[in-house]
């Protein structure tokens, strides 16, 4: 038996009538009716409403000064929800197919079975590849993908031309200007998409700074002496090399926590001016655009915040404090390595210290725990609300804007909604959400799926080259 409900608003615009239904699934309907006056007292209408499958779901209509007549024409599925359920869980697990996967990367993903690399587009379009890589996965933030043949390291682009042969040590770093930090025998160097040598393998690191066209450089001596400063692309020294250690403010371009000596830190800017005065026995960690963290080492270290013009902004005493990297401003922090909770970048406490474990924010949720022998996890959001119960493995991936999350439950991956109701039962090594798709894992191989299982690739003909294989 259907369950469902809605409402709908009507209004008569020169005949035309614009219906929306918003269901309990909240999905939303448009419908557009167009009518024929006859005369000023009766109109023959015809509607058109469809319901997409598999959706439980419909509208009630309301209907005022209006005489019609209309046609309905309804699609939607007849099978119980239950039914449906068991069906799609069935298809799921048919599509374990693939060996390996990636994420999306420029509204692709790749997956592989055997020596043959496919791509899969929106819809599930598979088309078949004349790759022949070990590994193939996505540069962050980058039209790139790394390619990895035999242990060497290369670029291509999203096109799946190849840029850079494998050929290199390490995976390599991009910069502006299609240039590349790359590793060979043991040194670091700089290259174009020419292989030209840009700057020469003489580094013993090289990190692309902030604005991809400068890099934190590092030289070892011959009595293993270490140095760093900053060059340019061309090789030019832009910070001298007088600086045990260099670190960019992520939140600040141009500007590095440096280190001279033991325990020695101080804050300089790109035109190796002292910013925050170097002090010893201390650390410097970075925490916002604002402020940092100031570390006083001693047998029991002692962490403050402090701004940029080098005061300290809260008096609070804290154990330890520790940076988001997802760019969220409430900081890990807590003042006795027992209880912790959560601190804005001025130290103001947002979340009180009563838990025993936690975690970074993500999209506006974190995982807690309040007993450190049962290590089962809840989740909160930003204001401390208790979203889910502690129950869970540590892990977990918010989808459709937090109105359902990945989690763990005794080591196999799930999903469940805001209510805590299962909505994909527990029995999956992995589940990631990539673009609208889920990418899972289980016994060792992968498979995509629509969004709550809906549509897979269920065992297609992987020789076909460029065919749709969908349900």
């Amino acid at each position: 038996m259907k369950k469902r409900f809605s409402t709908n608003y009507n209004k008569v615009l020169k005949w035309h009538v614009l219906n929306f239904y918003v269901t309990k699934h909240k999905t939303l309907t448009c419908i557009f009716k167009s009518y024929l006056p006859w005369d000023k007292t009766f109109d023959l209408g015809c509607k058109f409403y469809y319901t997409p499958p598999n959706i439980d779901h419909t509208g009630i209509e309301i209907v005022l000064d209006l005489i019609f007549f209309g046609l309905d024409i309804e699609f939607f599925d007849r099978r119980h929800i239950e039914d449906y359920k068991r069906i799609k869980n069935k298809r799921f697990e048919d599509n374990f197919i693939f060996d390996c996967a990636t994420d999306f990367c420029n509204h692709k993903a790749l997956a592989k079975q055997g020596d043959n690399w496919y791509e899969i587009g929106k819809g599930c379009h598979l088309t078949k590849l004349n790759l022949k890589y070990d590994s193939i996965y996505s540069c962050e933030n980058e039209p790139y993908l790394h390619i990895e043949q035999n242990n060497k390291y290369g670029i291509m682009d999203t096109d799946y031309k190849v840029i850079i042969k494998p050929e290199y040590d390490e995976e390599l770093s991009i910069l502006n200007n299609n240039t590349f930090v790359v590793k060979q025998r043991g040194k670091y160097g700089v290259i174009d998409s020419n292989k030209k040598v840009l700057i020469p393998f003489d580094y013993s690191n090289l990190t692309p700074c902030n604005n991809k066209e400068n890099l934190i450089a590092t030289l070892h001596s011959e009595d293993n002496t270490r140095k760093c400063g900053v060059i340019d692309i061309k090789g030019n020294i832009i910070i001298p090399f007088e600086y045990d250690s260099l670190k960019e403010y992520q939140n600040k371009n141009g500007i590095f926590i440096a280190g001279k000596g033991y325990h020695t830190k101080g804050i300089i800017n790109l035109k190796n001016e002292v910013i925050i005065p170097f002090e010893k026995n201390c650390h410097i960690h970075e925490l916002s655009d604002e402020t940092f963290i100031r570390v006083k080492c001693g047998l029991n270290d002692e962490y403050y915040i402090y701004d940029f013009s080098n005061k300290k902004v809260c008096k609070t005493k804290f154990k330890f404090i520790k940076n988001n990297s997802y760019g969220i401003d409430l900081f890990e922090a807590t003042k006795d390595f027992e209880n912790w909770g959560y601190i804005d970048k001025y130290g103001k406490t947002k979340i009180g210290f009563k838990y025993k474990e936690t975690g970074e924010f993500e999209k506006g949720y974190v995982q807690i725990a309040q007993d450190m022998n049962r290590h089962n996890f809840g989740l909160i959001n930003k204001k401390g609300k208790l979203i889910l119960p502690f129950e869970y493995d540590y892990g977990f991936e918010p989808v459709d804007d937090g109105e359902m999350f990945i989690v763990i439950k005794d080591g196999k991956y799930g999903i469940v909604d805001r209510k805590n109701k299962v909505v994909i039962d527990f029995q999956y090594d992995y589940i990631t959400q990539t673009r609208g798709c889920y990418l899972a894992e289980q016994n060792g191989k992968f498979g995509y799926f629509h969004e709550y299982f809906g549509t897979v690739i269920t065992n297609p003909n992987l020789n076909t080259h460029h065919q749709d294989y969908l349900e």
